[in-house]
């Protein structure tokens, strides 16, 4: 999982172009009385959101998909390990071999089909977070808003997960 090589042929991580300026600009741009914003980057929110769409165990397909995210964004800062664990909790958890070994087995010509599911995933967590913190559900902050969905979604009997997924979450 470690030691990737950029390329130029790698993909762009998509948002969905609707929720773009509804949801990811305002987790990464609203801080509140002197709290700095929820996230720092795109690639933040996206991560987060694939994450919490793994949790709730829904891909949603994008119709139209928004400006890209360099790969290279997430595979410096190491948020390309969720892209990997997606992966791997698609061909099943339940195998014996090591994480290394299933992840050899997902091809890197494959890199786009996985960068897609996260995607989709992404899609389903942003509409939660968009369901939570903007829609109508009271004076709540961004932060409570991300709260409750770390509760509901986070805590209880919840599909088996990769650990290094359960830690990003």
């Amino acid at each position: 999982m470690a030691g990737k090589a950029v390329t130029l042929d790698m993909p762009r991580i998509r948002p969905p172009a609707i929720l773009e300026k509804s949801v990811i600009e305002p987790l990464i741009t609203r801080g509140v009385a002197g709290v700095p914003p929820c996230f720092q980057t795109k690639y933040q929110v996206m991560t987060f959101a694939a994450t919490l769409g793994v949790r709730i165990g829904k891909e949603t397909p994008m119709e139209k998909a928004g400006e890209g995210i360099r790969y290279e964004y997430f595979l410096n800062d190491g948020h390309d390990l969720a892209i990997d664990i997606i992966a791997l909790e698609a061909c099943g958890s339940e195998s014996e071999e090591s994480d290394e070994v299933r992840l050899s087995r997902i091809e890197a010509k494959q890199l786009k089909r996985r960068v897609e599911r996260f995607e989709r995933f992404a899609h389903t967590g942003l509409l939660a977070i968009e369901q939570e913190c903007f829609g109508g559900a009271g004076a709540r902050s961004l932060i409570e808003g991300l709260v409750v969905l770390v509760e509901k979604y986070g805590a209880g009997e919840k599909p088996k997960l990769h650990h290094k997924l359960n830690d990003l979450f």
